[in-house]
C-alpha cells in the first residue's frame, strides 16, 4: 500500500510543463509573432525584399525580451531572469488552462459531446440541447451530406455494437452492478487506478498531450480577445493587411491545434477503454 502511494505521489509532472509552462510561454511568443512579424512583413510588402530591413530602425519586442534575459548577467544569459520568465509563464498557463477549460467545457461539450458520449450513444434518447445546437446540427449535417465522408467527423465515431455490449458486460461484472452510461469513464479510470497503477502513466500520456494542445488552443483564443478588445480598440493599435495575414495564419495552426486536441481526447478514452476490457479479461485468465 505505501508503494502505491509512493508511486501515485506526483507533485510535479509532465502536466505541469506540457499544461502549463508551455502553453504560458506560447501566449507571451504571439505576441513578438504579431508585432514584430508584421513590422517585417509590411517592409517586405513595401519593398518587395528584406534586403536593408535592419536600416529601418524598427523596434522590436523580442528586443525587451532580450535585454531582459541578459540583465545584470556577466555570462550573457540571466537564469534568475529565465526563472522569474518560467514563473510567470507557469501562472499565466494556469490562466489558460481555466479558460480553455471554460471553452471546452461550454462549447465543445455542448456540440461535440464527451468522448464517452459518442463511444457509447443512447440512440433512443433524443435530448433537447437547445436552438443554438440544434442549428449547429442543422448546418453540420447538411455539409456532411453535401461533401461527403470529407466533412465526417471521426471524433463522433462510436464503437461497434460488440464491443458495447462486451464492455457493459465486463465493467458491470466488475463492479458488481449496473453501471450507468454516464459513470463509464471515471468508473474505469478508478478501475485501472487502483488495480494496475503502472498502467496510469498510459493513461496520463494522452492526457499531457491532449491538454498541452487545448491549452494551445485557448491561448490563441484569449489572445485574439485581448488583440481585438484590449490592444486595437482601448489602446488604438492598428490592424492593417500585415497583422491580419498574421493572425490567420495563427488561425490555421491553432485550427490544427484544435483537431489535434479532439484526436488525442477521443484516443484517451479508446484506449482506456480497452485497456481496461484487456487488463479484466487478463485478470480472469490467471484466475
Amino acid at each position: 500500500m505505501a508503494d502505491q502511494f509512493k508511486e501515485m505521489k506526483n507533485p510535479f509532472g509532465l502536466y505541469d510543463v506540457f499544461g502549463y509552462i508551455l502553453p504560458g510561454w506560447y501566449f507571451y511568443t504571439l505576441f513578438i509573432i504579431d508585432f514584430d512579424g508584421s513590422k517585417v512583413m509590411r517592409y517586405f510588402m513595401s519593398n518587395n525584399t528584406l534586403i536593408g530591413i535592419e536600416k529601418a530602425n524598427y523596434i522590436y519586442k523580442l528586443d525587451y525580451f532580450v535585454q531582459f534575459m541578459v540583465f545584470n548577467s556577466k555570462y550573457g544569459f540571466g537564469i534568475i531572469p529565465l526563472f522569474i520568465f518560467l514563473i510567470f509563464c507557469y501562472l499565466t498557463g494556469h490562466v489558460i488552462a481555466s479558460f480553455s477549460s471554460f471553452l471546452a467545457k461550454h462549447l465543445v461539450k455542448r456540440f461535440l459531446k464527451h468522448p464517452s458520449d459518442n463511444l457509447f450513444p443512447e440512440y433512443n434518447q433524443k435530448e433537447d440541447r437547445g436552438r443554438l445546437y440544434n442549428f449547429a446540427s442543422l448546418i453540420y449535417n447538411f455539409v456532411k451530406n453535401f461533401c461527403g465522408n470529407i466533412a465526417n467527423l471521426n471524433y463522433k465515431r462510436p464503437f461497434d455494437e460488440a464491443f458495447r455490449n462486451t464492455f457493459t458486460d465486463t465493467i458491470d461484472v466488475a463492479y458488481g452492478y449496473s453501471v450507468q452510461r454516464s459513470d463509464y469513464y471515471w468508473m474505469t479510470y478508478t478501475y485501472i487506478c487502483a488495480n494496475y497503477p503502472n498502467q496510469v502513466y498510459r493513461l496520463q500520456h494522452f492526457v499531457n498531450l491532449a491538454g498541452f494542445a487545448r491549452n494551445v488552443a485557448g491561448a490563441f483564443v484569449l489572445y485574439l480577445l485581448l488583440r481585438l478588445i484590449v490592444f486595437s480598440w482601448y489602446l488604438k493599435c492598428n490592424i492593417d493587411k500585415p497583422v491580419v495575414i498574421i493572425l490567420i495564419g495563427l488561425l490555421f495552426v491553432n485550427m490544427i491545434m484544435f483537431w489535434t486536441y479532439l484526436r488525442l481526447h477521443k484516443r484517451q478514452a479508446v484506449d482506456m477503454y480497452y485497456l481496461f476490457i484487456a487488463l479484466h479479461k487478463g485478470n480472469q485468465v490467471k484466475e
